[in-house]
């Protein structure tokens, strides 16, 4: 798809009127560290109107392409949480990004920028 499509496909430079509505901001949600586990967790108690999120991670060093978590959506609720389906390795950085979704996990929004986060031990 060429970068004209995704703009339209995504709303882009076309203002509200196409695509999806723009995603979660960063600060609804954090990555952290929950051994043995990598889980994204929705920290933002304000409501936007939406009330159930999902997760696709990556391993930038390993591949680029995003893979989504296999945990059902999660309500907009403070301590929500989503564990990383990739496999556990130290040192390497681990990305993740969310979207607004209904309960059986659609898209209702775009995906939010993407949060880096790594193991250190």
């Amino acid at each position: 798809m060429g970068r004209y499509a995704q703009a339209m496909k995504r709303g882009g430079h076309v203002g509200a009127d196409a695509g999806l509505p723009a995603g979660p901001i960063l600060e609804a949600f954090e990555i952290r560290e929950d051994p043995p586990d990598v889980v994204v967790v929705w920290v933002e108690e304000e409501q936007y109107g939406f009330d159930f999120w999902r997760s696709r991670w990556r391993q930038p060093n390993f591949s680029l392409l995003w893979t989504l978590t296999s945990d059902p959506s999660e309500p907009t609720t403070t301590d929500a949480q989503q564990i990383c389906p990739l496999l556990r390795r130290e040192q390497e950085p681990y990305e993740a990004e969310i979207a607004f979704c209904d309960v059986a996990g659609n898209l209702l929004s775009q995906w939010s920028a993407y949060q880096t986060f790594m193991i250190t031990h």
